[in-house]
C-alpha cells in the first residue's frame, strides 16, 4: 500500500517534539514533580517506571488530571515503537475515555482544551501511522478546532502555539489533489513556512524557559521542517 507523503514528516514530528507543557497553577492541571518525573521516563523510554510513577500519581494526586495526559504519552510510545496492530485495537478506547475525563477539569484553564487537543493530536498520528487515515484526519480537524478556541482565549499560551505550529506544516504537506479532501475533512489550512515559523517562536521561548535537553528536542522538529522529503 502506497504511504501518505506525510508520514515520514509525521514521524519525525511525533518522536521528536512530545514535550510537556510548562507548569501550570490551576488546581487540577499541575506537572507535579511525580509528573514531571513520569514524563521524563516516559521520553526515556523507562515506560514500566513512568507507569509505576503514574499510578503513585493516581493515589497522591487524584485530582490532577495531567495523569490523563501523562498516560496518553505512554500508550503513544507503546503503540509507535512496538507497531502491534493488535494492541492498538485495545488501546485507541482511551482516546475517548481520557476525554472525557478531561472535560470534567476547570474550563477556565488554558490546559482545559489543551490537554484535549493535543491526546487527539497524538491519537491522530498514531492513526495514521497504522494506516486509520479517516480516523486520523477527523481527529485532526477536532485537535484543530480545539487549538483555535484556546487560542482565541489564551493567546499567550505557548503550548498551544507549538502544536497550532505542527498542524499547520501539516497542511502544508498534503499533496494538492488530495488537499480538498483534507479541508473539508479538517477545517484546516496552512503552509509549511507557516508552521516553521510557529514553531521558531516556540524555539525562541524556548531559549528562556526550558531546559536544554527539551530545547534539544523541540529543535530536532524544525531542523526536520527545513529538510526536503527525500
Amino acid at each position: 500500500m502506497r504511504r501518505w507523503p506525510a508520514r515520514k514528516l509525521l514521524s519525525s514530528i511525533a518522536l521528536a517534539f512530545l514535550a510537556p507543557a510548562a507548569l501550570a497553577a490551576e488546581k487540577g492541571f499541575q506537572y507535579s514533580p511525580d509528573a514531571r518525573l513520569a514524563y521524563e521516563q516516559t521520553i526515556s523510554l523507562r515506560l514500566k517506571e513512568a507507569g509505576i510513577a503514574i499510578q503513585r500519581m493516581k493515589q497522591q494526586e487524584p485530582e490532577n488530571l495531567i495523569v490523563l495526559h501523562l498516560e496518553n504519552y505512554v500508550d503513544f510510545f507503546r503503540l509507535y515503537i512496538s507497531e502491534n496492530e493488535a494492541l492498538y485495537g485495545q488501546l485507541k478506547k482511551n482516546e475517548e475515555a481520557r476525554i472525557r475525563q478531561i472535560q470534567e477539569g476547570d474550563p477556565r484553564s488554558p490546559y482545559f482544551l489543551y490537554l484535549q487537543a493535543d491526546i487527539r493530536l497524538q491519537w491522530s498520528l498514531l492513526k495514521f501511522h497504522f494506516g486509520d487515515y479517516l480516523s486520523a484526519f477527523l481527529d485532526i480537524g477536532k485537535s484543530y478546532k480545539l487549538l483555535r478556541r484556546n487560542q482565541e482565549l489564551f493567546p499567550a499560551f505557548l503550548p498551544n502555539l507549538k502544536n497550532m505550529g505542527i498542524l499547520h506544516a501539516l497542511a502544508g504537506t498534503v499533496p494538492d489533489n488530495y488537499r480538498w479532501g483534507a479541508r473539508l475533512l479538517t477545517g484546516m489550512t496552512g503552509t509549511v513556512p507557516q508552521g516553521k515559523a510557529e514553531l521558531e517562536k516556540v524555539l525562541r521561548a524556548a531559549r528562556i524557559s526550558l531546559s536544554f535537553s527539551k530545547k534539544k528536542r523541540s529543535a530536532a522538529v524544525y531542523v526536520r521542517l527545513t529538510q526536503p522529503e527525500q
